[in-house]
């Protein structure tokens, strides 16, 4: 079954997902360690970027990083982006964002234009299928 994700929607009604994200968490070593897994959407070429662009006041690629390290320019009916992200964190940073942030090791990020390249890809690489995605609280993933 394909994912597809819809312009007003960034992840398919079965998959869930919270508004800014689908979270997925992994136990290691006995409990000590998570590996999370996030994949978070963004917009892409609304009609307000579209607007800027086109009166010169900004380029696609200052209101749209992301497509420098997607390493091509998506196609103009591309809804969403996706940025994912890997990494690990000690079971004792969990408490504060910041001290999370500070303590992350083995961090990678990657963009996609594509939700079921982006699953396919996860799949391959962590063994993580779309249904084992959740929304934020479903994780030990801190609050902001």
């Amino acid at each position: 079954m394909a994912n597809i994700a819809q312009t007003h929607r960034p992840f398919p009604a079965s998959m869930e997902a919270d508004p800014d994200g689908a979270f997925f968490e992994r136990s290691l070593d006995g409990g000590a360690t998570s590996f999370y897994l996030i994949i978070r959407p963004r917009p892409y070429l609304t009609a307000r970027d579209r607007e800027l662009i086109d009166q010169g006041i900004f380029s696609l690629e200052e209101l749209h990083p992301e497509v420098l390290r997607l390493g091509r320019t998506p196609s103009p009916q591309t809804p969403w982006l996706y940025e994912v992200e890997s990494f690990k964190v000690g079971r004792e940073h969990h408490d504060d964002q910041e001290v999370f942030n500070d303590h992350a090791t083995d961090y990678r990020s990657e963009v996609f234009d594509n939700l079921s390249t982006l699953l396919e890809h996860c799949q391959k690489e962590f063994g993580v299928a779309a249904s084992d995605f959740r929304k934020r609280d479903a994780t030990h993933y801190p609050k902001f």
